[in-house]
């Protein structure tokens, strides 16, 4: 089938940024956490050693990036750390898969909880995308809006997703933002939370900075590096919104 033509914006009279925000809060593996948007775990999953059927192998988890959109939500985060004397969150490959891998999979069939519609808990979620460590995990998750900023005010206004961002325990996060236009709330963000980094991961620029253009440009011609985000549909095209870097 053939690929849809990159969305640059929502169509005009559709809002990018839904005035009804939703947000969901903390898993952690060794306790229970209770509190508004949180949801509530008695215990660590340890089974399912190998992808759910469906996902993504953690070969695949090395193609993350963090997008400028997600960057900036790391900064956001790492200044309200700063502010408590905590250490800076650094970017890890296996967490970033995995959050790229919920926000997609939120966007793209229309929900917003941390297990999935096919029972996949969190855990699972990062085992699948190689994630295996024995540490605390946390996952705070939003949709309706397009800007870091406005998600993590969110995050912060919230007790219980603001304890997540402040876990001295964390050492490492994912971050990933995904956008549909014929989904509810347009945006869906992920953020996941972990006390060991593993394998690094870059931002998107650096990627893109380090790969050559393939073919050299005609003379006269402007050329226009484009980010694009979005979601594949279930008869396999995308639907994505592009923007000049």
């Amino acid at each position: 089938s053939v690929p849809r033509r990159p969305r640059l914006h929502p169509p005009p009279g559709r809002s990018r940024a839904r005035s009804e925000v939703l947000w969901q809060g903390v898993i952690r593996p060794d306790e229970i956490l209770r509190g508004a948007g949180s949801v509530v775990l008695a215990a660590v999953c340890v089974l399912a050693l190998m992808a759910p059927s469906g996902m993504a192998s953690q070969e695949e988890s090395e193609t993350y990036c963090a997008s400028p959109a997600e960057m900036r939500m790391l900064e956001l985060i790492n200044d309200l750390r700063a502010g408590r004397g905590l250490d800076p969150l650094q970017l890890s490959r296996s967490l970033g898969a995995a959050a790229e891998h919920k926000s997609q999979e939120m966007a793209s069939q229309g929900y917003l909880q941390h297990e999935s519609p096919d029972g996949v808990t969190p855990h699972e979620l990062l085992r699948a995308h190689g994630y295996e460590h024995n540490t605390p995990i946390g996952e705070n998750i939003a949709a309706g809006q397009e800007s870091a900023e406005e998600t993590f005010a969110q995050w912060r206004d919230s007790p219980t997703h603001r304890e997540v961002m402040l876990d001295e325990d964390f050492e490492a996060i994912g971050i990933a933002r995904a956008y549909n236009v014929e989904s509810e709330y347009d945006w869906y963000w992920t953020a996941e939370f972990g006390g060991v980094l593993a394998e690094p991961a870059r931002p998107c620029d650096a990627d893109m900075a380090a790969t050559p253009a393939a073919t050299p440009a005609a003379p006269g011609t402007n050329l226009v590096r484009l980010f694009c985000e979005g979601a594949q549909l279930p008869d396999e095209t995308y639907d994505l919104t592009c923007r000049p870097q």
